[in-house]
């Protein structure tokens, strides 16, 4: 429990320095994560830009780590930072900007709920990662709320923005709402592809968005349903097919209590999806 304390994101600043490592949650939960820009900018004006349980990730991967209850604030007039079309503010529960690296860092079964306000004109903000260039974000579920205020702010449940090669697949947006009162546009898997090849595949979604916000994939696979928790939908994300009531392919999602769990985080014991065995 991080006990609402501030957290100063790993590798925050501009983008300069970069996370190259990997961490490995191993399935434990991080709770209270409490990041507010104007607080942080007060430490150093620059680590203002980029904002997430991790600022800037490299080559390195954030893995198998649940956020509970993630109280993110943020605003454009916080620091010393660069906002407009071509370098937003970066905002997400998990990292912040997935850096400009080859072949770019990996975020992995990391479940977040909570929520994020963001204030101010150019920013992308996303449930799990706020902004990216190259990189992959796969099994991971946004619970998170977010209500954005200003011009160019982009919105994503996933991700805010997306540039040069990034990968979406095997996510779930099922939070309470994604509100954006700005110019910006607004999807429940990716707010707006700006540039690049963007590929989605395979994520769902209850909210009444498109999947991407702006701009189009280069293959494009979100799926909106009426309910997110769902055997089939869970199924579907592990890459099996239902037979005879049961899923070929039991991990890492599941039927949970509230909302789909993932790696058995969530899940209610008479609901957990199993091999069928044959």
């Amino acid at each position: 429990d991080m006990g609402h304390k501030l957290w100063t994101p790993m590798a925050a600043g501009k983008g300069d320095v970069a996370f190259e490592g990997i961490i490995d949650g191993d399935g434990h939960v991080i709770s209270n994560l409490y990041i507010n820009s104007e607080e942080i900018a007060q430490i150093k004006p620059v680590y203002a830009q980029n904002l997430g349980f991790v600022g800037v990730l490299g080559n390195g991967s954030v893995k198998n780590i649940v956020f509970e209850n993630v109280d993110i604030v943020t605003s454009t007039s916080a620091g010393t930072i660069l906002s407009n079309t071509a370098n937003q503010i970066s905002v997400g529960a998990v990292v912040g900007w997935l850096a400009d690296k080859n072949p770019g860092g990996v975020v992995s079964a990391c479940y977040v709920s909570g929520s994020i306000s963001a204030t101010g004109n150019g920013q992308g903000i996303g449930g799990i990662v706020g902004n990216g260039k190259n990189g992959t974000i796969e099994h991971c579920l946004s619970a998170v709320t977010i209500q954005a205020e200003g011009n160019d702010a982009f919105v994503g449940g996933i991700i805010g923005i997306t540039k040069a090669t990034l990968s979406v697949k095997s996510c779930v947006y099922n939070g309470e709402g994604l509100t954006n009162t700005g110019n910006g546009a607004t999807g429940a898997v990716v707010g707006n592809h700006l540039n690049g090849k963007l590929t989605t595949s395979n994520n769902y979604y209850d909210e009444d968005l498109k999947g991407v916000g702006k701009g189009s994939e280069t293959k494009n696979t979100n799926h909106k349903v009426e309910l997110v928790n769902a055997d089939d939908i869970a199924c579907a994300l592990n890459g099996g097919e239902m037979l005879d009531g049961y899923c070929t392919v039991a991990s890492p999602w599941s039927v949970g209590k509230d909302n789909l769990a993932l790696n058995g985080y969530g899940a209610e014991t008479i609901s957990i999806l199993t091999v069928k065995e044959t």
